[in-house]
């Protein structure tokens, strides 16, 4: 394609639009689509302010899994790269998944070359790891199908032998050939019925396979991607997208197939008059090449569709979520309001591809009937000229029947390969880190066991809000700090100081942009997962529990645990009580999110699985913030008589709570700015005086 355009504001605004056409036909993301247009864009008007040229051409093109995309500026000799654009760009296009190469090669012309991960070979590539181990199931159903086929080319010859044996009066010819007709259709059924079995078997074992290991793809996906993208993208691709994926890798054999059986019988219209099979072959030429560009159009659709769908299905499962907020909000008119609008759009987009797919078939039959209409006089007339004879007519229109659904066919089997590929790419996004990166840990095992020494060294860090202009704040600055194993440590201050983006980065659910994180004077990113995540538990103030008993729930972390072991933890978290004047004790079902217990039960349970996973150090943020003064006491008590050896760290709002431990340190704007004892710092720290004053006559 090869575009020319003026180089003003303007023209240049039309150009981006053009672009982030042949951007969204490439299958690029959303957000790279916004990262290469901008950057493109500042290139185009860089030139026009200095007046580089009047107009630029724009061609695109897809190369060996490249999508090469050139831009030539018309006027005098000059690199649209120099005077800092090329900087730029580069700096822009970095935070792409798969960065453009660039390339100015004389004449004016700057080329780019962008490396596709999602083209048709790759899909197939991917797939065939999923077919592989299903070779000998697919190559019965093959042969099955090979079969069928074969039985469904003597049908018509039959017939007409049928029809010519009844014309002449000839009994015996008739049962002869009705019993002929009659087994070609009973074995051709049973083909089908067999080949279907195998397809369905292979279909089920396909995609047992592929959600399983895309929901183990799923929990490794970096926590602040899981918390940008929402719940919804992964609950469509987790289900649907699988279930489209597996059905398509089959319906493609299978509708791949009854594409061949249409060549074979195209080859026996040859067969029997070469005239009448050009005609019949251009008839099914045209009918492909509508077909296709139907495909081509309803493709960029369903890419939309399943976009918005899983905006959809991220809002509704926000409304189930936080439904109990929502109703004691009073904001249920507000959040319909919302989700009416998801669903409109939602059904806006299903409507306009099922209306242009409706279109797209209208022409297509009017066009099928009108060359059918065109068969039977060629038909008729070379009957008259006796150039056949009424049996070869009557078979030559049969076979044209079972060609009348072949443009049909290729129509389906290019929306099954279109949805093959979407699918494929949204599934394989996952596991292939383009669009959602993984945790990375390293491949390093504690040298002796891991004592419960934690050390923050210059440690910074900034939650990434704005991928483009980088003006995201730092939460954390340069901080530093060490914790001794066994201490019973605690940091405090005012809200959004950082405390709670300190756990995140010593969990490491989230990394620091400068600085390092030491487990016993180990980087943390040297550490393999199991000796990273085995080595802490944290209890958060808003912990989550699963819809199923509190036993279950207990055995999560640790699979072996007997119910001693159990029991003894509840006890430490003064939930026992409660545990056993339930009706089940601890086989009841507690709800999704422990929706069936109270704030405080939720927190102690949480306390309780933490403790029972019997890691050497211990988080608690807030985690004793819905219990009562009571409670609150006895669990206290319960963390500061842990094993000795045991390192806690706490964040806590209510200075009361941390008033015995060994060390606290005092967050302020992302720093350390005192630490002590709580005697110490109220001696030496004017900011926790005031806090813990203020705390007390309230």
């Amino acid at each position: 394609m090869k575009k020319k355009y003026f180089l003003n504001e303007k023209d240049i605004s039309k150009f981006l639009t053009d672009l982030k056409g042949d951007l969204e036909r490439f299958n690029f993301t959303n957000e790279n689509q916004v990262i290469y247009s901008i950057a493109i864009e500042e290139m185009l008007l860089f030139c026009h302010e200095n007046k580089k040229g009047s107009e630029f051409t724009y061609k695109s093109k897809l190369k060996g899994g490249l999508a090469i995309l050139s831009i030539k500026i018309n006027g005098t000799e000059y690199n649209p790269l120099t005077g800092g654009v090329g900087d730029v760009f580069e700096k822009m296009t970095e935070k792409m998944t798969i960065p453009p190469k660039y390339d100015y090669s004389g004449e004016n012309i700057v080329t780019f070359s962008l490396r596709l991960h999602n083209t048709f070979a790759n899909s197939l590539k991917n797939s065939w790891v999923y077919l592989k181990p299903q070779k000998k199931p697919l190559i019965k159903a093959l042969l099955l199908q090979v079969w069928g086929f074969f039985l469904s080319t003597l049908a018509p010859i039959y017939s007409s032998r049928l029809v010519a044996t009844m014309n002449r009066g000839d009994t015996f010819g008739l049962v002869v050939t009705g019993i002929l007709v009659f087994l070609v259709d009973v074995f051709g059924s049973w083909a089908t019925y067999f080949m279907k079995r195998h397809y369905n078997f292979i279909s089920q074992n396909v995609l047992n396979q592929m959600e399983k290991d895309l929901l183990e793809e799923a929990v490794l996906i970096k926590t602040p991607v899981i918390e940008k993208k929402g719940t919804g993208t992964f609950i469509q691709r987790l289900t649907t997208d699988t279930t489209l994926m597996a059905d398509s890798l089959i319906g493609i054999v299978d509708k791949g197939s009854l594409l061949i059986n249409s060549m074979g019988i195209l080859i026996a219209v040859l067969y029997i008059n070469p005239v009448i099979f050009i005609y019949v072959l251009i008839s099914q030429i045209i009918l492909f090449f509508v077909e296709n560009y139907r495909n081509k159009v309803s493709t960029r659709k369903d890419k939309n569709v399943r976009r918005v769908n899983d905006k959809f299905f991220s809002m509704v499962g926000e409304v189930m979520h936080g439904s109990k907020d929502v109703k004691l909000l009073n904001c249920e008119e507000s959040m319909i309001k919302r989700i009416i609008n998801v669903i409109t759009a939602t059904n806006i987009t299903r409507c306009e591809q099922n209306e242009k797919n409706d279109r797209f078939l209208i022409i297509r039959r009017t066009v099928q009937h009108t060359l059918d209409l065109g068969l039977i006089i060629i038909l008729f007339y070379a009957l008259k000229l006796e150039a056949i004879v009424p049996s070869v007519a009557l078979i030559i229109y049969n076979y044209n029947i079972g060609l009348s659904g072949s443009a049909q066919r290729f129509g389906n089997f290019l929306d099954t390969l279109r949805s093959f590929i979407v699918s494929n790419e949204r599934i394989f996004d996952i596991k292939n880190e383009y669009e959602f990166p993984k945790e990375n840990f390293g491949n390093r095992d504690f040298d002796r066991p891991f004592s419960g020494n934690i050390e923050l060294k210059d440690v910074t860090f900034a939650y990434n809000h704005n991928d483009l202009l980088d003006r995201d704040v730092k939460v954390l600055k340069n901080m530093s700090f060490k914790i001794k194993p066994g201490q019973k440590a605690a940091f405090v201050g005012g809200s959004g100081c950082g405390k709670t983006t300190i756990f995140n980065m010593i969990s490491c659910l989230y990394n620091p942009d400068d600085g390092m994180i030491l487990y016993d004077n180990i980087d943390i990113r040297q550490l393999t997962r199991a000796s990273l995540r085995n080595s802490l538990v944290v209890i958060s103030q808003s912990p989550y529990l699963f819809n199923m008993s509190i036993k279950d729930n207990m055995l999560l972390v640790k699979g072996d645990a007997t119910d001693e072991e159990i029991i003894d933890a509840c006890k430490k978290a003064c939930i026992d009580d409660d545990i056993s004047s339930f009706e089940h004790g601890y086989d009841t079902i507690i709800g999704e999110g422990g929706l069936n217990l109270s704030g405080g039960q939720r927190q102690r349970l949480a306390i309780a699985r933490g403790l029972l996973k019997g890691c050497k150090v211990i988080l608690l943020d807030e985690a004793t913030s819905a219990l009562d003064n009571v409670t609150q006491k006895k669990v206290q008590e319960a963390i500061y008589s842990l094993d000795e050896n045991m390192t806690v760290v706490m964040i806590a709002h209510r200075l009361s709570t941390v008033v015995n431990a060994d060390k606290i340190f005092f967050v302020k704007d992302g720093k350390i700015i005192s630490e002590g004892t709580h005697k110490e710092l109220l001696d030496k720290c004017s900011e926790y005086r005031e806090l813990y004053k203020s705390e007390t006559e309230a």
